[in-house]
């Protein structure tokens, strides 16, 4: 579990909160967060929110729509910086007021059906107006109102994080539990024996690793569903050769989609297109229909890789020109999933012709070089948050996506982009889906899925009320308990 994003979301509050509904087909929001109510003009561009006046900031601080409006406006025009949130609301919201302290108004540039899914989701939470003159500070430190307080005093950086109880939690009788310690542990076995020892109430492994384990114990269980993790391949299109569409046409043919799948993910998750059906609302391509109307997901590469080379020849490319281009891949990372999808890419490359070369960072180094375009293909893994496609679409392919390194402003994929993003009409946003899709399929664009993920882990019984579905976007636990047979802790 990535850490950081836990402690991150136990700590802060949103405006609103999810109203699950468990399945993949959606959930909305009806559940008041920070917000109390809120109203809507009949032309759906105005959106004003009444907020709770009993909320402060775990130093005290009273939090009221001057942190709303510094946070939303950051995301708005975030400057140089990337932050996730930015993708949840650029696209829709325009300008902030604050007609007084505890009165919050949104003006929209359109109508936004996703709105309120995406100002529920993690990433877009509430930070100190007061704090905010200095982002850098918010690398080292952590400042919330949320259910449970991170304890500087008791971290391992990239070992360890610890969070306590916010005694002052607006939400009476909540979060249930005293504290939360979150553990990076990379290893699959020494995941399992920290899961098999207790010291952690939710574990990991290998596949065979869990059936093993569930065989031997009757109070556990092992969860799978599909999840929002998916991977990508990125061409950076400010870069020869992938400045030109036909080879990065050529690239969506050629690339063997089930190596990734299987090196990165265990075998575990699915072979889809940007549209995934099991996330997107039930939108999109299954894997059996790809392989029925895209040649790209043939198992049996054979007409796909002859018409690659065509493409490439074409585009002025041949084998000698290939032999005699080195191509960068650069890896974020020099272990794990992401280095193992970065070595399966430098192969494929290389199979293909390219003199491609693997240059792996670690994790700070590698995240200057994707934002600077510092690279020239890259496999990268990120996560959809959203059971609906907006969160995926605006923060990966837009222009100004967060998760968009690539440099790619396409103009027909924007204009269908923008108009999705800005209409209630449920026949109309399918329609633009469909659009988007067709336009995707092309293989034209400078991103492509090669493996949407599935989750499985282990959670022994003790641990009730978490929600592995709903945890994969609000994973503040404040709704979670220890029953009477866990073990005691100090």
């Amino acid at each position: 579990m990535p850490t950081t994003t836990t402690v991150h979301q136990q700590t802060m509050d949103h405006l609103v909160r999810w109203d699950w509904f468990g399945d993949y087909r959606g959930s909305k929001v009806t559940q008041p967060g920070v917000a109390k109510s809120w109203e809507i003009t009949k032309d759906g561009t105005v959106w004003t929110f009444q907020l709770r006046d009993d909320v402060k900031f775990s130093d005290g601080n009273a939090l009221t729509c001057a942190d709303f409006k510094a946070t939303y406006d950051f995301m708005i025009d975030p400057g140089e910086r990337g932050p996730p949130g930015a993708s949840y609301v650029k696209p829709f919201v325009d300008t902030t007021q604050c007609p007084d302290p505890y009165t919050l108004v949104l003006n929209l540039k359109g109508p936004a059906a996703a709105l309120l899914l995406n100002l529920a989701y993690s990433w877009v939470t509430i930070y100190p107006a007061h704090k905010m003159g200095d982002m850098d500070w918010f690398v080292e430190n952590n400042l919330g109102s949320g259910p449970f307080i991170f304890d500087h005093d008791k971290r391992d950086i990239g070992i360890r994080y610890e969070t306590v109880r916010n005694p002052n939690y607006w939400d009476e009788g909540l979060p249930y539990v005293d504290g939360i310690i979150s553990y990076i542990i990379e290893d699959a076995g020494s995941q399992l024996a920290a899961f098999e020892t207790k010291r952690v109430d939710i574990g990991g492994g290998t596949p065979t690793q869990q059936v093993e384990l569930i065989a031997r114990y009757d109070d556990m269980e092992l969860k799978k569903f599909p999840s929002g993790g998916h991977a990508y391949i990125l061409w950076n299109v400010r870069r020869p050769p992938f400045d030109d569409p036909k080879v990065r046409k050529a690239m969506y043919l050629w690339m063997d989609r089930a190596p990734f799948l299987e090196k990165t993910n265990n075998g575990r998750g699915f072979t889809m297109d940007w549209m995934n059906p099991n996330w997107n609302g039930g939108f999109g391509m299954t894997y059996d229909e790809l392989v029925k109307s895209n040649i790209a997901y043939n198992p049996d590469k054979t007409e796909a890789r002859k018409k690659a080379l065509e493409l490439l020849e074409l585009a002025g490319w041949g084998k000698a020109e290939r032999a005699a281009t080195k191509v960068d891949v650069m890896s974020r990372y020099t272990k794990g999933a992401s280095l193992r999808g970065n070595q399966v890419l430098e192969s494929q490359l290389q199979d293909m012709g390219w003199d491609a070369v693997l240059r792996s960072q670690e994790r700070t180094a590698g995240s200057v070089a994707l934002r600077a375009g510092d690279f020239m293909a890259a496999y990268y893994g990120g996560s959809a948050g959203l059971p609906s496609a907006d969160a995926t679409l605006n923060r990966y392919l837009a222009p100004t996506g967060q998760r968009n390194y690539t440099g790619i402003s396409d103009p027909i994929f924007v204009r269908i982009l923008e108009e999705y993003n800005l209409t209630l009409d449920l026949a109309l946003r399918a329609k633009k889906l469909e659009e988007m899709d067709a336009h995707l399929q092309k293989g034209e664009y400078s991103m492509h899925v090669m493996v949407w993920g599935a989750t499985e882990g282990l959670q022994w019984n003790y641990l009730k009320g978490f929600d592995w579905m709903k945890g994969g976007w609000e994973r503040s636990h404040y709704h979670v308990w220890l029953g009477p047979d866990s073990p005691g802790r100090e």
